[in-house]
């Protein structure tokens, strides 16, 4: 039976300016990482990785630990939202309920330890790349992983942002769903202007659903063509009304 591993020691909260600027290489927070990593766990850029199963305390303070290193660095080491991923992951497997008292003690929200998990779940570290962010992967994360695969080689290919892989992210769930990505992108742009057009209060609706709606349609469309938009327009108002 292999020796139980030493419990490494925390992580200090001390860092100097440079520390909290600097950016941060996957080879750098490897080397932040390696005084106090356990014996079995190793790091890669996008993965934490247990070779030999750990005490449960010595997992509980792994978690504080690398915690401790992400809020020191910022959001630069990306890398360690994979290694806390991972780590929740391996805990849950191998504690059950003890392992989400645990988690709870990072200070991170649950909600955002779950989406950490998920991301990790989602996406096994064979097929993460690192010269994306954790948020590129995190868009593709809810697609099946063909189309995951694909949607990170092409942003990896061509500079997409976070943002543009979320917009490819959302048509293509909208064409696995058999829906027009074209129709779903201008329902997300309705629903945003939405939630801005609700915060001004009731009496601003109509003038703004007329003046940014219906009048421009007006003039862009032929007089057949906008009768039917106003006659189906009532009609679908006359049957949200009933």
């Amino acid at each position: 039976m292999t020796a139980p591993a030493a419990v490494p020691a925390p992580v200090t909260d001390a860092a100097t300016d440079s520390d909290r600027t600097a950016l941060i290489t996957a080879e750098e927070a490897a080397v932040i990482v390696s005084e106090w990593l356990p014996v079995g766990v190793s790091v890669t850029a996008t993965s934490l990785q247990f070779d030999e199963p750990l005490e449960f305390t010595i997992w509980q303070q792994f978690g504080k630990d690398l915690e401790k290193v992400h809020r020191l660095q910022e959001a630069r080491m990306q890398t360690v939202l994979w290694w806390i991923g991972d780590w929740l992951r391996y805990g849950e497997y191998t504690y059950g309920e003890k392992f989400a008292q645990a988690a709870e003690e990072t200070g991170r929200a649950p909600q955002t330890l779950a989406n950490l998990q998920w991301v990790a779940s989602a996406i096994d570290p064979s097929r993460r790349r690192e010269n994306l962010t954790h948020a590129h992967h995190a868009e593709v994360a809810a697609l099946p992983k063909p189309d995951q695969d694909d949607l990170l080689n092409d942003a990896e290919e061509n500079g997409y942002s976070a943002k543009t892989l979320r917009e490819k992210a959302q048509d293509r769930k909208a064409e696995n769903d058999g829906k027009d990505p074209d129709v779903e992108r201008a329902r997300r742009a309705l629903d945003l202007a939405l939630d801005k057009m609700k915060a001004l209060g009731p009496e601003h609706w109509a003038s703004i659903i007329v003046t940014a709606l219906v009048l421009p349609l007006r003039h862009e469309c032929a007089d057949v063509e906008y009768e039917a938009f106003v006659a189906q327009l009532w009609a679908l108002t006359e049957e949200v009304l009933q």
